[in-house]
């Protein structure tokens, strides 16, 4: 399990129950709790990696950088304020049902946070860390 704490309130994204390919996704706050099984097939490497490219910056970035999964249940969109503050755009989601629903929320973070993360999320998906 690894978590991203935000440094603006109390939310948590968290990581969790690597199974093959399959793992789960929670956002909590102080008002809700939502938790997804994800579908990352071969891909969940590719999050880790997303982690660690942005982790590489020593500086903030202009990009937009993202990460979805395969069926679209989440997504990870990340962004860098000229002050080195990191958003974190969440959705989760599940339209595989008769009452779909959808959450966006934010988790902020700092630039000098990202290779904690980033060797957190390679040990997870059970990567080699650096």
């Amino acid at each position: 399990m690894f978590s991203i704490h935000s440094t603006e309130s109390g939310s948590i994204l968290t990581f969790d129950k690597v199974q093959g390919d399959y793992f789960s996704v929670c956002f909590s706050s102080s008002a809700l709790s939502v938790k997804r099984g994800v579908w990352a097939y071969t891909d969940a490497h590719s999050l880790a990696n997303l982690f660690e490219y942005l982790a590489s910056h020593e500086f903030p970035w202009l990009t937009s950088e993202k990460w979805e999964s395969i069926e679209g249940e989440f997504s990870l969109n990340a962004t860098c304020s000229s002050r080195g503050i990191v958003n974190f755009k969440v959705c989760i989601s599940d339209f595989g049902n008769e009452e779909p629903w959808r959450f966006e929320g934010n988790i902020c973070t700092e630039l000098g946070q990202l290779p904690t993360i980033a060797n957190s999320a390679r040990q997870f998906f059970g990567l080699p860390v650096d």
